[in-house]
């Protein structure tokens, strides 16, 4: 088992040899300076005995320890990190608000900041393979039907899709009495599809485009979600930190006689 704490103490005592909490007699601690007691200028005549003062020991003793270990080397904590910075640097970027916690153990980071790195490649990847789907879509449709959906709307590019001409969607659209859906016979709206085949290898197009198109917002959503949690787990971990600082106390001495003062701090 690792050692759970150094515990340094001072104790006011009679410095037997070989004691580590030595007992005091219960003598007064402070006592009149004869010397300034009458004197107008001094401000305080009360000062502490010498005897007491050669008296008060310093020790420290290593507790929890494992059997044979002897180290007793102890180096300051440095300042509790921000619960709260810890938070906010992981929402900026996963994985950052653990490495501002403990640079030096930050694994529950490093996974938060490869699943970043990997939801951020892939939506990168797909936007590409979406963008290049979509040219080659707009580049099909003009050579083979000769319209141009880039220009005129989702609308148009759905119609271009559904009929192999203008004439065919207009004769379907007032069939079925939806006649604000109707596009004017002028040459910007005119297309005519040399075969079906090539009208299905548009839509085939166009399908694998949205298809990608939805898992973006998927993406996003998993990225914002790596984020809380990312931030969540750094303000815990901060806070973990912070609770295992060094801790300082004074505490009655032995058998109620002056005062002991405690340092702990947890490793």
């Amino acid at each position: 088992m690792l050692p759970s704490g150094i515990v340094f103490s001072w104790n006011p005592g009679t410095g037997y040899p070989g004691s580590v909490h030595t007992a005091f007699p219960a003598l007064p601690v402070l006592q009149v300076d004869p010397q300034n007691a009458m004197n107008p200028n001094t401000v305080n005549p009360i000062v502490i005995r010498p005897d007491v003062v050669n008296s008060i020991r310093a020790d420290y003793t290593l507790q929890g320890s494992a059997p044979g270990l002897t180290s007793t080397n102890f180096s300051e904590p440095g300042r509790a990190p921000s619960q709260l910075g810890a938070m906010l640097r992981s929402f900026v970027m996963p994985g950052w608000g653990h490495y501002y916690v403990n640079p030096d153990s930050w694994r529950r980071g490093q996974l938060h900041l490869g699943a970043e790195v990997i939801l951020i490649a892939s939506y990168l990847g797909i936007s590409r393979q979406s963008y290049v789907l979509e040219k080659n879509m707009y580049t099909h449709a003009t050579a083979f039907s000769g319209a141009d959906i880039q220009a005129l709307g989702r609308e148009f590019e759905l119609a271009v899709g559904s009929h192999r001409s203008l004439s065919d969607y207009n004769d379907f659209q007032e069939r079925t009495r939806n006649l604000d859906r109707l596009f004017p016979d002028e040459p910007q709206y005119r297309w005519e599809w040399e075969s079906d085949a090539l009208r299905r290898e548009y839509l085939d197009l166009r399908g694998r485009r949205d298809d990608l198109d939805q898992q973006l917002p998927a993406l996003v959503a998993l990225m914002v979600v790596n984020r809380v949690i990312s931030g969540i787990s750094a303000f815990s971990r901060a806070g973990s930190y912070a609770a295992g600082q060094a801790s300082v106390h004074v505490a009655p001495g032995p058998a109620g006689n002056g005062f002991r003062t405690v340092v702990s701090v947890p490793f």
